[in-house]
């Protein structure tokens, strides 16, 4: 038979047939996508690939169909052995077509990857369908994710697939090529402006951290396609299977990049509680809270991937009308998801962390604006460097007076303000560290993000005051620091502080007495947990 779209579509047609399976079961169900049918027989699943090109794919000819299916036995395998059994040929017998059997693939027409057909009422839908708790379902589904990524391929050849050049090329391609569907399937201009400037603000921002976590090994080859149609729970056992196999650089990703995938998919399907509990558990397993602010990006670039390949599967004339309607109407909702995501994330974000002296302000800081490549402005820094003197030269001033007087203040924010000012207009998010302590002082920055069109978020971090005092004692006795905090001032700027009021007291408030990691990652939930 040729190599072409029709001359597959027939040979799935026959293979419908049960007649073409021996032994023969009772019956043959077959799921149409853009890139290949699936036919269920009760016992086995069989795949066979179309015989499509795409930019993303090519399965044009036999050859090419063949040795997709052993990437794609290969690569399952590492997650689903027991459920990927082999290659068999489909051949030419008695005026039909015949599954063959190994080996014997001498005039072989097409190729099928057999698989263990699995049990749909143990696919996550189906169990999230019935009112199983999916919190419990979600944490379990993460922890053997996370269990697969830590120990997924890694290494030179894996991690330049997550270079800031690779990356970025992949989500523009993606991006251009949902623009590119037929009228009517593609996101509308709107969306497509929002999505364009938000994933060049965010790649943008990013490169840095991107380059660093590929260098460091966060870049793994994983599963490529996680979805919840893709966990199922057997038994004990969750299984992940049917991972993406035709492209390495789609699959070679950085491990938050997966799941993103997931979490993204949650939330379109209306289980927001589900998602955020698989990206806990998530992160409790991995430790990797660090990945947090790639979330954004990721998530979004999720959202554009399935909305394409929806549109794509409502394309296909041999699949059922009802089936491309429904394609259709997921299209159109995974593209108006990104759409919003875009026209949040399109805009810069500004952190202001406050709260008194040793509570730990600068340290989460520049642990924030570090993890999501932000701008860090601290104003212990601006004050000396505005009063011309080394960062760590001492103060030993009383509070109010001199460097910390009415006069020094107001010049140390308005320069806080304008630097903030420059890298929001950038594109770029700032993090601001500094007391805050005056209502007047908080309403400028509060006007700053609405003039640049900023997402606004206060940050408290409070420390009990035992803790505070002896952490400025141990600063005392190391000497040599930017701050100039010390015991004996504690009372005074305490006195002086002017309390939180609405809308202020939507702020984040952060327990800093403990290690700072745990601070940090605090921060981080909060900030980017969708």
């Amino acid at each position: 038979m040729p190599d072409s779209p029709r001359a597959t579509e027939e040979v799935a047609r026959l293979l419908g047939d049960p007649a073409a399976y021996d032994p023969p079961p009772a019956s043959v169900r077959v799921i149409r996508t853009h890139g290949s049918f699936v036919f269920l027989t009760g016992r086995w699943a069989f795949k066979m690939k179309r015989a499509v090109k795409y930019p993303f794919f090519d399965f044009s000819t036999l050859g090419k169909r063949r040795e997709a299916l052993e990437r794609e036995l290969r690569l399952n395998r590492r997650l689903a052995p027991e459920i990927y059994l082999g290659i068999l040929p489909v051949v030419e017998r008695g005026g039909g077509l015949r599954v063959g059997r190994p080996g014997g693939e001498a005039g072989a027409v097409e190729f099928l990857l057999r698989m263990v057909q699995l049990p749909e009422d143990r696919f996550l839908p189906a169990l999230l369908a019935r009112g199983e708790p999916g919190g419990a379902l979600l944490r379990r589904a993460a922890e053997a994710v996370a269990d697969f990524h830590l120990g997924a391929g890694r290494g030179e050849g894996v991690s330049r697939h997550g270079s800031p050049g690779a990356v970025g090329k992949l989500l523009l391609g993606n991006l251009e090529e949902g623009a590119a569907l037929p009228a009517g399937q593609r996101p509308g201009e709107e969306i497509l402006r929002d999505c364009r400037a938000a994933l060049d603000r965010l790649l943008g921002q990013l490169e840095g951290v991107i380059r660093r976590r590929a260098e460091e090994g966060f870049v793994r080859d994983v599963h490529g396609d996680l979805r919840m149609e893709h966990v199922v729970f057997l038994g004990e056992r969750v299984v992940v299977f049917d991972c993406l196999d035709f492209r390495d650089d789609f699959r070679c990703m950085d491990a938050i990049h997966e799941a993103a995938a997931l979490v993204m998919e949650l939330f379109q399907a209306g289980r927001p509680a589900e998602a955020r509990a698989f990206l806990q558990a998530y992160l409790d397993r991995t430790g990797d809270d660090a990945s947090l602010p790639l979330l954004p990006l990721y998530f979004l670039h999720r959202a554009l991937v399935r909305g394409k390949v929806e549109g794509l599967q409502a394309a296909f004339a041999d699949i059922p009308p009802a089936e491309r309607e429904g394609a259709a109407a997921r299209s159109r909702g995974l593209f108006g998801l990104a759409g919003r995501v875009a026209a949040r994330e399109r805009r810069p974000r500004l952190v202001l962390v406050g709260g008194l002296m040793a509570t730990g302000k600068s340290v989460l800081a520049r642990g924030l604006a570090g993890a999501a490549g932000a701008a860090a402005h601290h104003s212990d820094w601006v004050r000396k460097e505005l009063a011309g003197l080394a960062p760590t030269a001492p103060s030993r001033e009383p509070w109010g007076r001199g460097l910390y007087g009415e006069g020094m203040s107001g010049r140390v924010y308005a320069a806080l303000e304008e630097r903030a000012r420059e890298a929001l207009a950038g594109g770029r998010d700032a993090v601001v560290d500094a007391s805050f302590a005056r209502r007047a002082g908080r309403a400028a920055f509060a006007r700053l993000a609405g003039e640049a069109g900023a997402r606004l978020q206060w940050i408290e971090c409070v420390c009990p005051p035992g803790e505070r005092r002896a952490r400025l004692e141990r600063r005392e006795a190391k000497g040599a620091s930017v701050s100039d905090g010390r015991p004996e001032i504690m009372e005074a700027q305490e006195a002086a502080f002017e309390p939180w009021e609405p809308p202020e007291e939507e702020r984040l408030v952060v327990e800093t007495s403990g290690p700072k990691e745990e601070s940090l990652k605090a921060a981080l939930r909060a900030l980017y947990f969708p």
